[in-house]
Order: structure tokens, then C-alpha cells, then sequence
């Protein structure tokens, strides 16, 4: 509620000139007030000078407990002194020191501890004791709306589309945080918990989906001499590129950067200020004006630019420091699987957080001595063919900052090995050859080669109705009769007269071979897709019949069992009634008591409702569509034969089954 009359110390300072403002010294941080005006029990009032309401002729010259009183009271708790005059006056009069006034612009959101400041005359002040969102903000007043002469706590509104002028901004105690002096750490937007990232194409600082990458861990050095004392530099591991206020550009929505060297300038530097379960990075940048690391839009989405900012305490600006023992550099887990002398060596190992690169270490016959095969910029899953012998290996998890090599040296042997070789001998898709080792059984491949000849084709073509009565035909479909051959096993010679083998066998001799393919033959035929269902109006399509006039047809493909050509028609079930294509929902008895025997029902119809066809003794058929995802058990109460037609797979089949009704599928 706005304030009705200047207090009885108002009319004085306007006759007699106080001074309106006076040196303002402060010892309280933000959170210490609004614990102060939480303290307040809600629906009791607060009178600030003890001052009882007063009449001069019948008219009231001093109002007790108005908004004022609270403001008054705040900010002595804040600072030891206040400003004076009725709400109205907030957006001119004297401040005493350590107050900014802020005008709110487009976009400006409340900071926690913020007197808010509706104007007008008498005009109303409020205490802003939390930010939601850019879009919801939470505060404290007094003889507000609804609250008469009383204290009303958890009033929210949207400072996008409220009328308020804007606030008034205690210069609250900073307090710094100290997370140690060096130490590697995610950075996650507090309430989404996604990491900020330091995107390639540009060192631009983008909200990215956690991936564990270098690009997404930063070095925390905390700056222990000098003009910013108690501030970090935060340095990619990927690249040792400093977290910075681009190239100091001090412009709300300028997007940060990792693309500099440190040098000392106060734009790369960055305190830590405790806020809720996080932290709000300030930069050392022109600190009076309180620029902070930011959110855009506060959109916590994949791609999402990390802007600068003016501080206002929203949730884009608090951020997390994540620095668990699972997002620390670690010595991968190198696993190797030996191949032979023809066949690569394959090496594994685990994905390492942080790491921005790998490099494999592998020597033989002898660790750290021997002859060489190194890697750099591996990736996990690498191949190398190595000659036959005994050999050492490790792998580095790599990022600009540290390294950390595997905790444990793998020894493996790469044995010899002979080439056995698959002839498909006419037909195709051969196995890949095999590697026997020496002195070791090899099992033949399982896999069979394939072979396929063409004897005759036939014609299928399918005849329907258009939604205009059209007869029309589809293109006719060609499709070939084949002589198909099956494979019957392997065989040194090619015509079948050396040693045979079947897929799976057991290869023993120490030698290198080719086996070919051997062949049974068998006449086979192809089968016809049916193309999409058409559409009649009042009709639901039955599938395709080799017969005109057939009640109902085949849906998937069809399968002739001679050659030539062959028509397929359409089938159709007419319905009596086709409801309008709008309808989403069937309401409950909407058609109670119907005589239609069937019914089609929209594709958009979403939900039938209870009883909707109750007691509808002819009804038989009813179209359900893919579409219908609910439909309420007795919603053909009454209705005895009835069969349900719809979409193989949909919920008009399941709630078929359920309930007893005959299912037919028009898919």
C-alpha cells in the first residue's frame, strides 16, 4: 500500500532543511540483511521513531507504521543512517554514501538487499529479499497492498513488466572466498550444473554439456601480492588461456574469452564472492561497477553464451566450483590387445578427465631401450602393426597444465602368423581373411559368402479409389523370379576336388591357403511391398485383395505364386458416421444412445471419454486412430459385437485386447 502522508520528520526536514543524508559506514553483507528484515514477524507492524497516529483539525499529519518506517529501519541496521522523506521522494532525495540509485532499464533485474522504489505521489518502498529468476524476484514491505500498517514477507513479481522506478543499492561488505592457491576445477552454472566450456572455433566461453574435455577444467591461481590481492587467474587447460572480460571490453552481453596471456591486467583477474550454495565471479575490472560472470538470458542450454554483466544476484550469476577428486587429471588404463605379425595390435584405455590429448609409449624387447612405437595424439582404440616379438607400453593422459602417465607398464607378445584366404568362387561378400598363428588351431570363419541369379519377372499393379471417386491405378511393380544358390562349404580347389571345410572348422596346417566356395542351387521368388494406404471420405481402408469387391485385404507385401501379372484392389469398410476432423475429445455420453451401427472418428481424436457411446445397441464398428491415446473403460458401456479398427501397435489395439472387443489391424 502506497504511503498516505509525509511523516511528522518530513514536514520538519522540509521546513527547518535537515540534512537528508549523512556519511553512511557499512559492516553488513546482503545476506545479514535480509536476515534482519526476515526477523520482522510477518503481520505485525514496525514504527520506526515510536511515533503514535496524530490529527490536527481532523485531518491525519502523522501515520505510524508505513512503508518508510521498514526502510528506515533497514538501512540504520545497514549502515547507521538513512535518508529521509516519503516514499515518493526515493527517486531524488539526498542518499547518505555507500547508496547508488538505479533507474531500471530494459532488462534490469533487483539485486538480493535492493530497496525497491515504486514513484508517484506518495509512492511505496519495498526490500528486495531474493531473486528468483530475470523474471521473478521476492520481497519485504509494509503497508502494501493487502497488508495494512503490517509487515508482509514473500511478495514476488516480474521486474520485466512491474511499474516499479527502479532501486536503491547498499554497497554491501564484500566477502571473498579463499578455495586454496592452486587447484584444477570444473565451473558449473549452480542451478543447471553445467559447465562452462572454452569453445575452439573462437576461445569464445559458451554452457556446453558435460564431456570431460580439457576445454571445461581451469586453473584456479590465487593471487597472493599485488593490486588484487585475494583474486584468481583461471587458465584453460586446454590451451593455458586466461578467463577474461574480452580483451577488457566492459559492455553488458560482451561474451567472455579465453584467447590471452596473462599479464597482470585486471580483466583477467577474478574474485570470488560467496552467494548462496555458489560463488559470483567479479572481475577486477573497474570493480565499482560490479561486473560479474553471467548467464545470457539466464537459458541453461547447450550452446549458451557466458556473458558480462552488471551484478544483480540472479541465478545466471551464481556459479559452482566443482573440484572432486573425479574431475582431477589421473594415469590412464591401458589395455592392449595383441594382434600378430599381419594384423594390427589394438590399444585401449579409459577416457581421462581433463586430458586434451594421449600419447602412447610402446618399445620392444626392452622398457624405455628398445626400438620404438610411439604415438602422439592417440586415440583410445589405435592400431599398429608390429613385427613378431615381446613388448612394453603405456599411455600419458596429456593437458597444457600437468600429465599424468598409466599407473601400471603392460607387457604383450605379438606372435607369427599365416593368411588364410575366402574365394566366393561366383558369388560375393566373402569372409575377411584370417590370421593362423603359428602352432595354434585357427577356427574358419562362420560367416557364408552369398550368390544370386535371375530367372523371370512378374508384374503387380494395385487399383483404388481417390478421395473424388477416381478410379486410378499405381505404377505397376516389376519383380524378378531368382534362382537363389545356398552355400554348401569350403574347399582347397576351387572345382571341389581338394579338402573341405565347413564354416566354423578347424584350420590346423602352419601354411598359407585359399578356400573356395562351393554352391547348391534353389529357384526362390520376391515378394511386393504394398505402397501407402490410400484414402476414401466416410471409408477406412481394409488392405489389398487379389479379388474386386473383397471385404478385406492384406496389409505388409504380397507374394504371387505364379508369374505375369497380377491386380490387387483396394478394400474399403464404409462408415455410417465420419466425425469432424477438430473433434480432439469424445465427451462423456456424447453419444449416448446413438443408432449408427459405425463410426469414424478424426485423426486428431486424442481421448474418448466415459460412456461416451453408451447404450448403442447397433453399433458394431468404430475407426480408433493412432492418435487416440486415451480411452476410458466403459466408453462402450452397453455396446455388445463390437470390433474396433486401428493401427497395428497403437492404443486402440491394447485397449481392444484389455477389454474383450475384436481387434482388426488397417495398417
Amino acid at each position: 500500500m502506497k504511503k498516505a502522508v509525509f511523516s511528522f520528520l518530513a514536514v520538519l526536514a522540509v521546513i527547518f532543511c535537515i540534512p537528508a543524508a549523512a556519511y553512511a559506514t557499512f559492516d553488513k553483507t546482503a545476506d545479514d540483511a535480509v536476515a534482519w528484515v526476515m526477523g520482522h514477524e510477518e503481520g505485525v507492524g514496525y514504527e520506526y521513531d515510536g511515533a503514535v497516529d496524530t490529527y490536527i483539525d481532523g485531518e491525519l499529519w502523522i501515520m505510524t507504521n508505513q512503508c518508510v518506517d521498514l526502510i528506515r529501519g533497514y538501512m540504520d541496521y545497514i549502515s547507521g543512517t538513512h535518508t529521509r522523506g516519503n516514499a515518493g521522494t526515493y527517486t531524488y532525495n539526498d542518499l547518505p554514501e555507500g547508496y547508488d540509485r538505479i533507474q531500471k532499464y530494459d532488462g534490469f533485474v533487483p539485486a538480493k538487499g535492493d530497496i525497491l522504489i515504486w514513484s508517484g505521489e506518495p509512492g511505496h518502498v519495498a526490500i528486495c529479499t531474493a531473486v528468483n529468476s530475470q523474471w521473478e524476484i521476492v520481497y519485504s514491505d509494509q503497508n502494501g497492498d493487502g497488508s495494512y500498517k503490517k509487515v508482509k514477507h514473500g511478495r514476488t513479481m516480474n521486474p520485466q513488466e512491474n511499474d516499479y522506478w527502479g532501486v536503491i543499492r547498499p554497497e554491501f561488505k564484500p566477502t571473498y572466498a579463499n578455495l586454496g592457491d592452486d587447484f584444477y576445477a570444473v565451473i558449473l552454472h549452480d542451478d543447471s550444473w553445467m559447465p562452462i566450456s572454452q569453445v575452439e572455433s573462437n576461445s569464445k566461453i559458451y554452457l556446453k554439456t558435460e564431456d570431460g574435455s580439457a576445454r571445461q577444467i581451469w586453473r584456479f591461481q590465487r593471487q597472493s601480492t599485488g593490486n588484487y590481492e585475494g583474486a584468481y587467474v583461471i587458465s584453460s587447460c586446454h590451451d593455458g588461456k586466461i578467463l577474461e572480460m574480452n580483451n577488457g571490453i566492459r559492455e553488458r552481453c560482451e561474451q567472455l574469452s579465453a584467447q590471452g596471456d596473462f599479464w597482470g591486467g585486471a580483466y583477467q583477474q577474478w574474485y570470488l564472492i560467496p552467494y548462496d550454495d555458489g560463488y559470483i565471479f567479479k572481475s577486477c575490472h573497474y570493480q565499482d561497477e560490479d561486473w560479474v560472470m553471467d548467464l545470457y538470458a539466464d537459458k541453461a542450454e547447450d550452446g549458451n553464451y557466458i556473458q558480462i554483466n552488471n551484478r544483480n544476484n540472479s541465478p545466471a550469476q551464481v556459479w559452482a566450483v566443482y573440484r572432486g577428486d573425479d574431475v582431477q587429471l589421473k594415469g590412464p588404463i591401458l589395455t592392449v590387445l595383441p594382434g600378430n605379425s599381419l594384423t594390427p595390435t589394438t590399444f585401449t584405455w579409459n577416457r581421462v578427465y581433463g586430458a586434451d590429448y594421449y600419447n602412447l609409449k610402446v618399445f620392444k624387447d626392452k622398457l624405455y631401450e628398445g626400438q620404438e612405437f610411439h604415438l602422439v595424439g592417440a586415440e583410445s582404440g589405435c592400431e599398429e602393426i608390429l613385427p613378431a616379438g615381446k613388448y612394453f607400453a603405456y599411455v600419458d593422459a596429456v593437458n597444457y597444465h600437468k600429465y599424468k602417465d598409466s599407473d601400471k607398464i603392460v607387457e604383450f607378445t605379438v606372435p607369427k602368423a599365416y593368411l588364410v584366404q575366402y574365394d566366393a568362387n561366383g558369388g560375393t561378400d566373402a569372409p575377411l581373411s584370417q590370421n593362423k598363428i603359428h602352432d595354434t588351431a585357427l577356427t574358419l570363419s562362420s560367416d557364408e559368402p552369398k550368390r544370386e541369379a535371375s530367372t523371370g519377372r512378374y508384374t503387380v499393379r494395385f487399383k483404388t479409389i481417390e478421395e473424388d471417386g477416381t478410379t486410378i491405378f499405381y505404377n505397376p511393380v516389376s519383380v524378378p523370379w531368382t534362382t537363389s544358390y545356398t552355400f554348401k562349404n569350403w574347399n582347397t580347389d576351387k572345382y571341389g576336388t581338394g579338402t573341405s571345410y565347413a564354416p566354423g572348422a578347424t584350420y590346423t596346417a602352419n601354411a598359407s591357403a585359399t578356400l573356395y566356395a562351393q554352391w547348391n542351387s534353389t529357384k526362390t521368388t520376391g515378394s511386393v511391398p504394398f505402397p501407402d494406404s490410400p484414402t476414401r471420405p466416410g471409408y477406412v481402408f481394409m488392405g489389398w485383395a487379389t479379388r474386386y469387391g473383397a471385404s478385406r485385404g492384406n496389409f505388409g507385401s504380397y507374394t504371387p505364386t505364379r508369374d505375369g501379372d497380377v491386380t490387387l484392389y483396394a478394400t474399403w469398410k464404409k462408415m455410417d458416421i465420419v466425425l469432424p476432423e477438430a473433434l480432439n475429445e469424445i465427451e462423456s455420453e456424447a453419444f449416448d444412445g446413438c443408432a449408427f451401427s459405425s463410426v469414424m472418428l478424426s485423426e486428431k481424436t486424442a481421448t474418448i471419454s466415459g460412456r461416451a457411446f453408451v447404450d448403442c445397441p447397433n453399433l458394431k464398428y468404430i475407426y480408433i486412430p493412432a492418435a487416440t491415446t486415451a480411452i476410458a473403460a466403459d466408453a462402450f458401456a452397453g455396446v455388445d459385437g463390437l470390433t474396433i479398427l486401428g493401427a497395428h501397435g497403437s492404443y486402440a489395439e491394447t485397449y481392444a485386447t484389455a477389454h474383450g472387443y475384436t481387434f482388426i489391424s488397417v495398417s
